[in-house]
């Protein structure tokens, strides 16, 4: 019984080894990142912003189950919610309700900022293992997915540097929910029940939805997967059922095909429709509102080279084993096996070495064709899926200097055939590329550790060497990776010298913002905007920390412009304070013309403008058109004289109160005479306003500022804007006295069919789950 014992743990260890890892992978996680949880809030580039645009969508917004909501705080109203990151922000919302009610919503996004970092190795695992059934290379894979390695990039790997410093927590968010969701349908195309396939339906289409939702590369990163997935599975049923049926028989094979194409055309409707509340408006204002080009993501073809070298050497040998591993399996190994193996990782390093002679694209395209030839040579669809999928990411991720590939004389233009692929955020597609990667080389070390195990029982007088180079390649695996951890992480906190993450409350600066904060709660009226230059551009080493952390003003309710992140919004140049620039002119220009500011600041209704600048201080500060109300030696606040205010009468009357809220404006308005009086608000005219004159619904009109319609953009590799005009919103005013409320309310056909998806998945979920009840009442009873 005593020697039985051992044997029944380490049976138990085996066959739980993968929940065994996640435990493991928890805590290590943890460990790195422990120093988050400590005072104060994550800084590091965008974080600030997801923090604001979370807590309002958890206060304000999901309790009427709305995140479609009117910000009337910032860029001079905008529904955030939009176009940047909605998933995310329900997801940090979720957690605050699940795990902490309403006490402390900064606890709340460090959990969903540590869960977003943990997340990816169970999500990786379950896609590995789904993919090859092989449970060491999913447990490797996950564990490789959470490394921060020292060549980790911060702007396109989607890693935990990525998610500190520039603040793309959506990114990595939005990878994680791609990779359950493909794992998911991989795992409903192998379903046999019609039980498992309506649960996985469901929650493969959840997983689809939310990945859209949360990063919208990461969402046509997941499509692209899923098309990818079901082609290669159904060239796999295809040869197994010419295999089974002996002979050429169309009905099996159309049966078993007609069953996978239903289940990928049920989860892509499902979870089409469970987001067209968001996509259909998404479409209707992306041109007028949202296409401002502050922003690209066409990094080039060095991203390729970018991709490749975010990891350490030994992993990309182990990628070159991942590509040779089904001729491992092979007793005897197939020519064209071998030959499709060598030639996709000779085109891959050929465009990796000539990056800028005009042919990645076609090579990339050859790398995944070819990845067609060796799944019909070896049969082994997982390889042949990653070496496919690795090529087409990494080939889009270059962009659109890339996308115009030459077959000899043929020309193909992938922008013309591609839906929407000049919205692109081209680079993004890199994150899935090298995650892929890293899956690849799991297999890779799973591959030859079982070649080495295999060796050892073949081996009589030697046996222990191929256990010992296994033993030696784990090893390097694991303390490479630990050792990496270590140096870019908290790991070894507080052993380690000085925190890797610090936190807003270890650096000076931030105490001195909070306080222009609480000045601005205090003494900056409701009827007008204060302009907050971007604290990302504060260039005083160990005072601040890279980061839009003065945006966070706008949770004061208070009117904002400024301290936010680079947007394609349509107020972005006058909205956006960071690179040098102020209202869309650039530090110098202000400076050489001072009668800039103060006259965009009337148009705008900005009536205070704060600033760091030293030269920018000292103009405005000898200027008779600003008055100096807060210095901390850090910011100063200047009042402009006489107020420029958001909401004035254009004619004869008086504004006493003005009350911004979300998605709802209220102005009492006295002293109107005739019929000529207008209301103008300095808020973007966005469809979905309604306005309510004294109880009666009346037609909004439109009113442009008079500001420059060319803009010189803060990018400077992006070109001149023309043409450029920001709607506001104006209201015509019946004589006397007048109650305006605006109400903001976007409802479309995407809203209702959105509504019947959410309540068909809902039914789905509850069907399979009585089916199993009731399934095993029987099995009980019988």
């Amino acid at each position: 019984m005593v020697e039985k014992l051992p044997r029944r743990i380490g049976k138990v260890v085996r066959d739980n080894s993968h929940y065994f890892s996640f435990i493991i992978l928890l805590i290590y996680t943890f460990l790195s990142i422990k120093t988050i949880f400590l005072e104060g809030i994550i800084p590091g580039g965008d974080n600030p912003v997801h923090y604001v645009h979370s807590y309002l969508t958890a206060v304000y917004m999901l309790p009427k189950l709305d995140i479609l909501d009117w910000d009337p705080f910032n860029q001079f109203g905008w529904v955030f919610n939009q176009y940047y990151n909605p998933g995310m922000n329900i997801f940090i919302s979720s957690i605050y309700y699940l795990f902490l009610g309403f006490s402390d919503f900064q606890l709340a996004y460090k959990i969903a900022f540590y869960l977003t970092y943990f997340l990816m190795a169970p999500a990786v695992f379950m896609f590995v293992y789904a993919l090859t059934n092989d449970k060491i290379a999913a447990i490797i894979a996950s564990f490789l997915s959470i490394t921060t390695f020292v060549e980790e990039k911060e702007w396109l790997d989607a890693g935990l540097k990525q998610m500190y410093y520039i603040g793309m927590v959506p990114e990595r968010l939005g990878l994680i929910f791609a990779f359950f969701s493909i794992a998911l349908l991989i795992y409903n195309f192998k379903s046999r029940s019609l039980r498992e396939a309506l649960f996985l339906t469901g929650v493969c289409s959840l997983f689809f939805s939310m990945t859209v939702l949360t990063h919208v590369m990461m969402g046509v990163f997941a499509a692209c997967a899923a098309i990818l997935i079901w082609f290669f599975t159904s060239i796999e049923l295809v040869l197994s059922a010419f295999k089974e049926s002996g002979k050429r028989s169309l009905k099996p094979i159309l049966k078993k095909e007609g069953f996978h194409f239903l289940k990928l055309v049920s989860v892509g409707m499902l979870s089409l429709g469970m987001a067209l509340f968001w996509i259909i408006p998404l479409f209707q204002t992306l041109d007028k509102y949202h296409s401002f080009p502050a922003i690209t993501w066409a990094w080039g073809p060095s991203v390729l080279q970018e991709i490749f070298t975010s990891m350490p050497w030994y992993l990309l040998i182990f990628y070159s084993i991942g590509a040779f591993s089904p001729i491992l399996v092979e007793e005897k190994p197939s020519f064209s096996s071998l030959a499709s193996c060598s030639t996709i990782l000779i085109l891959q390093f050929v465009s990796l070495v000539n990056l800028y002679d005009g042919n990645i694209g076609l090579r990339l395209i050859l790398a995944f064709i070819t990845s067609l030839v060796l799944f019909l040579s070896s049969k082994n669809c997982s390889i042949s899926f990653l070496l496919a999928s690795i090529s087409i990411f990494s080939f889009l991720a270059t962009g659109p200097e890339t996308y115009l590939v030459y077959f000899g004389p043929v020309k193909l233009d992938l922008l013309s055939i591609i839906p929407f692929a000049r919205n692109f955020g081209y680079s993004k597609f890199s994150a899935p590329s090298r995650m892929l990667i890293l899956c690849l080389s799991a297999i890779g070390f799973s591959s030859l550790s079982r070649k080495l195990y295999s060796l050892s029982s073949r081996m009589k007088k030697f046996s222990t060497i191929p256990m010992v180079l296994a033993g030696l390649l784990a090893f390097l695996i694991v303390n490479a990776s630990i050792t990496a951890q270590a140096q870019t992480t908290d790991l070894y906190y507080p052993w380690s010298r000085e925190k890797v993450f610090k936190l807003t409350s270890d650096h000076a600066g931030f105490s001195k913002i909070n306080a222009l904060i609480s000045w601005v709660k205090n003494n900056v009226p409701e009827n007008t905007y204060i302009l907050l230059q971007d604290t990302l551009d504060f260039d005083k080493k160990g005072i601040l920390e890279n980061s839009h952390y003065v945006y966070t003003a706008s949770l004061m309710l208070k009117p904002v412009v400024g301290g936010c992140f680079g947007t394609n919004y349509i107020t972005t140049p006058y909205a956006n304070s960071e690179g040098d620039y102020l209202l869309g002119f650039k530090k110098d220009e202000l400076l050489k013309d001072r009668s800039i500011i103060p006259r965009l600041m009337d148009e705008l209704g900005i009536g205070y403008i704060a600033l760091h600048d030293p030269l920018l201080i000292n103009a405005l500060n000898s200027s008779s058109d600003f008055i100096l109300e807060y210095y901390d030696g850090l910011y100063a606040v200047f009042r402009k004289n006489p107020l420029s205010k958001i909401v004035s009468i254009e004619g004869e009357g008086t504004v006493e109160s003005v009350n911004f809220t979300i998605s709802r404006i209220e102005v009492i308005v006295s002293g109107v005479s005739g019929n000529e009086s207008s209301l103008v608000i300095r808020q973007v005219n966005f469809p979905g306003f309604t306005a309510i004159v004294n109880n009666e619904t009346i037609q909004l009109d439109t009113y442009y500022p008079n500001i420059p319609s060319v803009i010189v953009n803060w990018q400077d590799y992006v070109p001149t804007v023309y043409n450029l005009r920001i709607p506001f919103i104006k209201i015509r005013l019946p004589p006397g006295s007048n109650k305006v409320i605006l109400v903001f309310k976007i409802q479309t056909v995407g809203s209702t069919v959105s509504q019947v998806a959410w309540l068909i998945f809902l039914l789905i979920i509850v069907l399979s789950t009585v089916m199993e009840i009731v399934q095993r009442f029987k099995k009980k009873w019988n």
